[in-house]
């Protein structure tokens, strides 16, 4: 299912982070972070606490990936 939240916290060196998801007031566990390559070339990713994302959940919420972050009405891209 696709969701839309609030990043709570990051682990760097894993590449996962947490996300609040307001309308359920729920934080999710530990998800990956998706990033364009991650072999030899390794792509750091830009998203911050407080940062809005969207996630890809199976039904249970308990597994799935960050897919990105998003702008909203507060944080406008001009």
């Amino acid at each position: 299912m696709l969701k839309f939240g609030v990043i709570t916290e990051i682990d760097m060196d894993k590449g996962m982070a947490r996300v609040r998801f307001p309308d359920e007031d729920i934080v999710s566990n530990l998800l990956p972070i998706s990033v364009p390559f991650s072999k030899e070339d390794k792509a750091s990713f830009p998203i911050a606490i407080n940062s809005d994302v969207w996630v890809i959940l199976d039904e249970s919420g308990a597994y799935g990936v960050i897919g990105g972050a998003i702008y909203n009405a507060k944080n406008k891209m001009q």
